[in-house]
């Protein structure tokens, strides 16, 4: 398997630019925290095996303050789609809602919904990780996406 595409960002430019150690191969496991009273994405984190067959685990990016949410994929499931929301918090231009499709659920949304919205449907392939950007919230999200 060759190297995965690159899709996004989506959000702001704030932050710190956060990327996959590894070469991600299959995503197994996506963690998220949702600010108490902002309702924005503080942060995310993911674990995957990469093509290197070692498993890493990547952030959190951004403050782990406020309602943690996982999603489990496991060996057996993929993520087929991200969608989700950016907006203006306090000052800056994030990532306020998150919402996962894989080929058995959907989870989410967690956050705020209510502002622009993105979305990145992967039909031949799945969704392996995330990059983006990230301080105290998360900034920007992109994604790795690999064919199937």
């Amino acid at each position: 398997m060759g190297k995965p595409a690159k899709i996004g960002t989506w959000g702001g430019h704030g932050g710190y630019s956060q990327h996959a150690r590894g070469t991600p191969e299959q995503l197994i496991r996506i963690k998220i925290t949702v600010g108490y009273h902002d309702e924005c994405i503080r942060s995310i984190c993911f674990y995957y095996r990469a093509t290197d067959g070692n498993m890493y685990q990547e952030g959190p990016w951004g403050s782990s303050d406020g309602v943690a949410y996982e999603v489990d994929l496991g060996d057996w499931d993929s993520l087929r789609e991200i969608s989700g929301t950016t907006g203006w918090s306090y000052d800056s231009y994030v990532v306020t809602s998150l919402k996962f499709v894989t080929d058995t659920g959907t989870y989410g949304p967690y956050g705020n919904n209510k502002r622009t919205p993105f979305c990145i449907t992967v039909t031949n392939g799945r969704i392996d990780g995330f990059f983006g950007r990230a301080d105290t919230l998360l900034d920007a999200i992109g994604v790795y996406v690999n064919p199937n």
